[in-house]
């Protein structure tokens, strides 16, 4: 949706259908409307296009320590 919106990200309706169609894979019936939506704005090429680099996408494991702010000291050191 930030893609879609250009919410902090610059806005693309590609980027925006490649998401939607990796959650709709998911199971995100959300995504899967959304993505419905915009096929009928984007071109056949941008369109293939994005569902190829959809079907690309492999999630990696969870990293836990990435959303674990560094500690000061850490920030002073770089």
């Amino acid at each position: 949706m930030l893609y879609e919106r250009g919410d902090g990200v610059p806005q693309s309706l590609l980027d925006a259908y490649k998401w939607y169609v990796i959650a709709a894979a998911a199971g995100d019936n959300s995504a899967q409307q959304r993505a419905a939506v915009l096929a009928t704005q984007l071109s056949d090429i941008d369109r293939t296009a994005a569902q190829k680099s959809a079907q690309g996408f492999k999630p990696q494991p969870l990293n836990r320590a990435t959303n674990v702010p560094p500690e000061l000291a850490d920030l002073a050191s770089q």
